[in-house]
């Protein structure tokens, strides 16, 4: 799988589409160009704790070890379905209980499937209810009216787009929808390498700003609240603490002995809020259990490949142009057809301008799924050789299933 998303330097005053398997290689590209200085680092009390700040305690997150990427915010009002789609970004679930809020790894559900993407969003894409499928592949869904298996989905693949991961958690405006992509090889001229080019015929996608106006807003929610302890272990507005760290001070202040695998002593845990001694056990009982070693189910990538090409050929019975229809059909049928860029641009005039006419080419048909917010976010700033640069990001990014 890899993702299409648009990136935007305010110092340059231009527009770069990059494709990548990962945000953090987003910006190395694009500001690859001069050497830049070191962000100061937050430390992880302050980011987590202003991360949080509009979740109530007690809480208890077992963090992950890296996070390569700026985080989405939650919203003021947090309540169970946004914080639970904001967790899925982690692959945390959430789990409330009695007295604390505790956000822990898991493998169930759409958080088990690792985030290459296609297969978790093939498995959520064929439990749509015929309506909802008639929606994705027509004019776009809008990732609200989703079943929250689906969200959840769209949720780990916005790990790193903090703009439409905020979109979603907070109920905002965001339009899914299947798109066939023609990938295009270029033999590279004596001496240089091929390349690889895209044509995306969903461009009529359009800013989704004035359809937006019709969609049914997303309706009231009840926000969280977990009664705290009356008394116990006061943590604040949080902290970081490695896990035998935590242990030692809740046994001074418990007077109890505790057990756990010390291979996890290391790892990190940001507590909030007032703990009494049951609550604390129950919520570390779950965040220090550890994932059971077991056999993954995977289709095999003949079984996929079947699937993502009974997807395209829903869309090229949907194409309404008869030859750009029959093209579709036999690049499901025979991948890699090879035609002259004339041939090509006769169906796509927007192929390849500095592509000769007579250029022989290998056209091949992948299937995408577009997920297009309104307007942009801002990134964090840089600074390149002195100069301070302001960058930002569309809400738009194009997931490329492949088996």
């Amino acid at each position: 799988m890899s993702r299409t998303i648009w990136f935007r330097t305010v110092r340059a005053q231009a527009e770069v589409k990059v494709v990548v398997s990962s945000f953090a290689l987003v910006l190395a590209l694009s500001l690859s160009q001069v050497p830049a200085q070191e962000t100061p680092r937050i430390p992880d009390d302050a980011r987590w704790k202003s991360v949080f700040a509009p979740c109530p305690g007690p809480l208890i997150v077992d963090l992950p070890e890296v996070v390569e990427v700026e985080l989405g915010v939650l919203p003021k009002t947090v309540s169970r379905r946004a914080l639970g789609l904001w967790a899925a970004s982690l692959r945390r679930e959430v789990i409330i209980q009695d007295r604390a809020i505790v956000l822990a790894r898991s493998n169930s559900g759409m958080l088990d499937i690792p985030r290459d993407g296609t297969r978790r969003t093939l498995t959520w894409i064929q439990a749509l209810t015929g309506e909802q499928s008639e929606r994705l592949m027509g004019g776009g869904v809008w990732a609200s009216d989703l079943p929250t298996d689906a969200q959840t989905s769209l949720a780990r693949g916005f790990y790193g787009m903090k703009g439409l991961l905020e979109d979603l958690v907070s109920g905002e405006p965001i339009r899914c929808r299947l798109e066939p992509i023609l990938r295009v090889l270029v033999p590279g001229r004596p001496g240089e390498k091929d390349r690889e080019l895209g044509i995306y015929p969903g461009a009529d996608f359009g800013d989704p700003a004035s359809a937006a106006k019709e969609r049914p807003g997303l309706g009231p929610e009840e926000p969280l609240n977990v009664k705290a302890s009356e008394d116990g272990l006061d943590f604040g507005d949080g902290a970081v603490h490695k896990v035998k760290d935590l242990v030692v001070k809740i046994q001074k202040e418990f007077g109890r002995r505790y057990d756990y695998d010390n291979r996890l002593a290391e790892a990190k845990l940001f507590v909030k809020g007032r703990f009494s001694r049951v609550a604390m056990e129950t919520a570390l009982d779950k965040v220090l259990r550890v994932l059971p070693f077991a056999e993954r189910t995977v289709d095999a990538k003949h079984e996929v490949q079947e699937q993502i090409d009974r997807l395209l050929g829903d869309l090229a019975r949907r194409e309404t142009d008869k030859a750009k229809a029959k093209l579709y059909e036999s690049l499901i049928k025979s991948p890699g057809r090879a035609m002259t860029a004339g041939q090509l641009r006769e169906l796509f005039p927007e192929f390849g301008k500095g592509v000769a006419s007579d250029t022989r080419v290998t056209v091949s048909l992948e299937l995408g799924l577009r997920s297009q917010g309104i307007g942009s976010w801002d990134l964090p700033d840089r600074f390149v050789d002195g100069r301070l640069v302001k960058s930002s990001m569309a809400k738009n990014a194009r997931i490329t299933l492949r088996p």
